[in-house]
């Protein structure tokens, strides 16, 4: 559980049941891993967050990270530092947990049927202040059909002024790739929050392109 936790910082109970059981180390029932998991948050090794859901007045759903004690556990155990800072637990904002959420979700689902290596939150390309950089929810390497792709998970939560922020997203996407030599195949993930999102993301994508990158070829970058 801690080591899941370091590698994906935010998760639900559904998603650690669903990743513990595809690798062998859970066979208990969901109530059995929420006893678990609230004794280990009692001894400071996990911290719990727990919020409405929009769907619905009467749910509500946990996020579970690591807190204080589970940080130096895993750090112990594995020699390097847990994706984990004392603002994971403190400053955070409920927007950020849920694009990580997200990109998990999408992660947790890719993995019962592929191994995939992945990163939440890294940051791509720019100058050693950060100038430029672009810092994607999440990548994640895969091979599909005997290619291997490079694929930037970019979900995206509805607030006023998410298509501003989506275009200048862009715009440093655009500056990464321009210098690009990595990985074959680079592939551009946009996760939406609903429906009706996704179709205006869309308009975005199709506005922006048609501006910005028109001197792109498709190889040069796709979009799903």
């Amino acid at each position: 559980i801690i080591n899941l936790l370091a590698e994906h910082i935010y998760m639900t109970t559904k998603q650690i049941y669903l990743l513990l059981f595809l690798k062998g180390f859970f066979y208990g029932d969901r109530d059995d891993l929420l006893k678990l998991l609230k004794n280990l948050k009692d001894n400071r090794i996990l911290a719990m967050y727990q919020f409405k859901s929009t769907l619905s007045k009467k749910d509500s759903f946990l996020i579970i990270s690591l807190d204080y004690l589970g940080a130096k556990i895993y750090k112990a155990k594995n020699k390097r530092n847990a994706n984990w800072n004392l603002s994971t637990v403190t400053n955070t904002t409920v927007y950020d947990m849920k694009r990580i959420l997200s990109a998990n979700q999408l992660i947790t689902e890719a993995e019962k049927w592929a191994d995939i290596l992945f990163e939440i939150k890294p940051k791509l390309g720019g100058t050693k202040n950060g100038l430029n950089a672009v810092r994607p929810t999440a990548k994640v390497l895969f091979s599909l059909n005997e290619d291997e792709y490079f694929g930037m998970v970019e979900c995206i939560r509805e607030f006023s002024g998410w298509q501003d922020e989506l275009e200048r997203k862009l715009k440093r996407y655009d500056i990464f790739l321009s210098s690009y030599r990595g990985y074959k195949n680079p592939v551009l993930i946009l996760c939406g929050e609903c429906v009706e999102q996704v179709r205006e993301i869309y308009l975005v994508l199709d506005n922006y392109f048609q501006v910005e990158l028109s001197n792109y070829r498709e190889s040069n970058l796709n979009y799903s």
